[in-house]
Order: C-alpha cells, then sequence, then structure tokens
C-alpha cells in the first residue's frame, strides 16, 4: 500500500501551512503492482549531490538534540520518511524496529526523518517507540525526500544507502519486512561493516 494521493495532499498542505484538517479525506492507494515492484524508484538516478546534501543536514530528534545525519555515513544507512498521519508508514515501523536491532552489529542504521511536527512525533512516539532514532525535518522533510528521488511526493519514502554514500536501493510505499531482510543480509555481507563506529550521541 502507498500512502500517495492522501500523502501528497497531507506534504503539500503541510509545506504551504495549511493543514487539512478533516479526516477522512484522504485516500490511501492500494498498489496494483507485486509489492517487489510497487513504487519503486532508480537509486542510480539519485544526484550524489543529493546524497551529500542529505548527509550534511542537521535535523532533530524527540529530545530537541541537533542530529547530523553524516554521522552515520559509515553505516548502511535506512532512510525512512514517513509522517504519523501515514497509515502504511506506522504499519511498517514495528518491522523496521525489528530489523534495526537484528542489523545494528552489522554495522546497519535505521532512520526515521518525519515529514511532520515534533507534537505529532511525539505522540506516535508515545504509543508505539521504536528502536531507532526519529528525527523531525518538519517542511524541510518534503523537499529532502524529492531531492532523493521522490517526485511524487508519497509516503512512506525509504531509501537505503551503502557506506561512504552509494544509493543501493529505493522503494515508495511500505516494504515488506522479508524484503527488507533479504537486502540488508545481502548487503551486509558484501560490504562488512566497519562495526566500531559509534552512532552519534544525543
Amino acid at each position: 500500500m502507498i500512502c500517495l494521493n492522501r500523502c501528497r495532499k497531507q506534504t503539500l498542505a503541510f509545506v504551504i501551512g495549511a493543514l487539512i484538517t478533516v479526516a477522512g479525506i484522504y485516500i490511501a492507494v492500494q498498489a496494483t503492482l507485486p509489492q517487489n515492484d510497487a513504487g519503486k524508484l532508480d537509486a542510480k538516478d539519485i544526484p550524489r549531490q543529493a546524497i551529500e546534501t542529505l548527509f550534511a543536514t542537521r535535523l532533530p530528534d524527540g529530545q530537541g538534540n541537533a542530529v547530523k545525519i553524516g554521522d552515520w555515513r559509515d553505516k548502511t544507512l535506512v532512510v525512512n520518511f514517513w509522517a504519523a498521519w501515514c497509515q502504511p508508514c506506522r504499519d511498517e515501523m514495528p518491522a523496521f524496529s525489528r530489523l534495526n536491532s537484528q542489523y545494528r552489529d552489522r554495522g546497519v542504521q535505521f532512520i526515521g526523518i518525519a515529514v511532520d511536527n515534533a507534537k505529532n512525533v511525539a505522540d506516535f512516539s508515545a504509543k508505539l517507540p521504536v528502536s531507532y532514532p526519529l528525527l523531525i525535518a518538519d517542511t524541510e522533510g518534503s523537499r529532502l525526500m524529492r531531492d532523493l528521488g521522490n517526485t511524487s511526493m508519497g509516503l512512506p519514502y525509504t531509501l537505503i544507502i551503502r557506506p561512504g554514500g552509494d544509493p543501493a536501493l529505493t522503494q515508495l510505499g511500505r516494504l515488506s519486512e522479508q524484503r527488507l531482510d533479504s537486502f540488508l543480509a545481502a548487503e551486509t555481507k558484501a560490504n562488512p561493516a566497519r562495526v566500531s563506529g559509534q552512532a552519534p550521541s544525543n
């Protein structure tokens, strides 16, 4: 499932500062393609400058501490753009949390970049905590994910970056736990992690 029409409307409304508050007017679109192909964008088309811009970006976490995304550039970095109002985003996050714990010692780091505000993220985290950092991009998240290949502005959008900065995979729409597990298993085998690196401290 891809939160496409709904997420595009929410994102654009968020950008212009006029979030629509009437519940139920957004539509979650069921993808017609198989899960492995639904909404998939080509990672090789992402400009290197967009990756470097992402690495240079500092975003606040739930405690208000600024975190530089580039501090994780030596990891296999799973970047998930999401929002608290996006049901497909919420549906995939428990699996992401499990996989982050499973692969953490193999040099994999998940981060969630919320195209949303701090209050919504805090409310979400209180109900459904995850094992990886949730960073708050607010309106900046729309520009970041567009530059990283998501021109449709749909959510969720996931990008996997290899250690050093090469984009490895993009997925628009929900990414299944089985597919992501298989991908990370192969990726960490092919690119042994520098597991001694520490995540940035908050």
